[in-house]
């Protein structure tokens, strides 16, 4: 099986930039696969582990927690573009809950204070971030 190009960046970094020969995406509309030679398209993704494969035995791989964004498949050239990304390797469950414990205190304070009428932007941030929290964990099996 030919490999094929791909770049995994979020705004502030890339994550991976190589060859691989196969790419499992998480979409919203469900997983999918690329291949070299994969017809073009642009897809959003959903929260979810890419895994990356770099032999055709699938025993080589390495596994990305994205969070939203698109990803383009043009000329077999993959391009992953999510908001947020980590390497699942590089996640940390204890500092993960305690980020957790400091972000839900936050949501706590926002409420004492009124700041979630209307859904106030603080509160959205917030919650996003402990939703990225949740998904890192997932991401290590906890």
């Amino acid at each position: 099986m030919p490999k094929f190009r791909c770049v995994v960046a979020i705004p502030t970094k890339e994550l991976y930039s190589g060859e691989v020969d196969y790419a499992g995406i998480p979409g919203v509309d469900g997983d999918y696969g690329v291949l070299s030679g994969h017809e073009s398209f642009v897809g959003l993704n959903r929260t979810g582990v890419l895994t990356l494969w770099f032999d055709p035995e699938g025993k080589e791989k390495a596994q990305f927690l994205i969070m939203g964004g698109a990803t383009q498949v043009l000329n077999s050239h993959l391009s992953v573009l999510p908001r947020f990304g980590c390497s699942v390797d590089e996640i940390d469950a204890d500092q993960v809950k305690g980020e957790m414990e400091a972000l839900k205190a936050q949501i706590a304070e926002i409420e004492r204070e009124g700041g979630d009428a209307g859904g106030s932007v603080s509160r959205t941030l917030v919650s996003e971030s402990l939703a990225w929290c949740e998904a890192q964990l997932k991401a290590v099996g906890q």
